[in-house]
């Protein structure tokens, strides 16, 4: 792999980290091959490679959740994270942020939404669909934050946040 800082975000200082990675040239080899495979077989493959792409980022988050939720002062930054900080008002703007967030990622998921109009039948109500997707985006965002506020806390616990 091709890496610029070590675990402690200092650089690295065994030699030059931009010289050229087998696993990373393989790695992204193997990618293009995938995708090249889901586009040249055209619609009825790529159903089988969301089989696969779909549930896999799923099980990272849950991974990492669970690996950061290991280290030390993760639960400091949880805290914050479903509390926030004690004796400092969130400034209305980072509530407009966060609203403008989730209206961004939900937006990115109604591509899907082209879909159900392509091969769903011409009644079918799609307001339940809707739900589903805002919902299963909403809670996966939600986890997601778990992973990132555990390491905010483990930072803090060892003086690197700056």
């Amino acid at each position: 792999m091709i890496r610029f800082k070590d675990q402690n975000c200092k650089d690295y200082a065994d030699g030059d980290p931009s010289q050229f990675s087998v696993k990373a040239f393989f790695a992204t080899m193997f990618v293009w091959m995938t995708c090249f495979a889901a586009v040249f077989k055209g619609v009825h493959s790529s159903s089988y490679i969301v089989w696969f792409t779909v549930p896999i980022p799923l099980v990272f988050i849950v991974v990492m959740v669970i690996n950061n939720l290991t280290l030390e002062g993760a639960g400091g930054g949880i805290d914050k994270y479903l509390n926030g900080t004690p004796g400092m008002e969130v400034p209305a703007s980072v509530w407009a942020d966060a609203v403008g967030q989730i209206f961004f990622s939900i937006g990115v998921c109604m591509g899907i939404m082209t879909s159900y109009g392509s091969y769903n039948r011409v009644s079918k109500p799609i307001i339940m669909d809707n739900l589903i997707i805002a919902l299963s985006n909403s809670t996966v965002s939600f986890i997601s934050g778990f992973a990132v506020w555990a390491v905010v806390g483990f930072l803090e616990a060892n003086d690197n946040l700056a």
